[in-house]
């Protein structure tokens, strides 16, 4: 497996989004993270292969779930803000925290699915001038 393999939704059969801009993906980097969640509910429906490399679940744990049991409120708040800005034909970048680990990443929205590309970035959590 090369971390690129989907896996999708039991029941739904590979490529049952014909219609979705899907060629938008593809920009995140070999240590990326894709996410192919429902719109608006943000139910996973298919992964790349290396989610337990970088959050600890098998994607086969994660199909069917709300991404809200990898990522806190905060992110999915950036997550559903990203799709607001998001339209069939731009993606909107974004920031999400784990805890401690910071991931850069994309968000396009469609009438029915969000792709979210995610990657580790090498930031520090954010800093107030007082703690300069």
């Amino acid at each position: 497996m090369n971390g690129f393999e989907p896996h999708n939704t039991p029941g739904l059969p590979p490529g049952s989004f014909p219609s979705e801009p899907v060629h938008f993906a593809g920009s995140i980097q070999p240590f990326g993270i894709l996410f192919v969640l429902s719109n608006p509910e943000l139910v996973v429906l298919q992964v790349s292969a290396n989610t337990e490399d970088y959050f600890g679940v098998s994607p086969e744990n994660l199909l069917g779930q709300s991404i809200g049991v990898l990522l806190d409120e905060v992110a999915i708040a950036a997550i559903q803000q990203g799709v607001k800005q998001a339209s069939r034909y731009s993606k909107a970048a974004l920031h999400l925290w784990r805890g401690t680990q910071c991931f850069n990443g994309t968000v396009h929205a469609t009438a029915t699915v969000i792709i979210l590309e995610v990657e580790p970035a090498h930031a520090q959590p954010h800093l107030n001038a007082l703690q300069l």
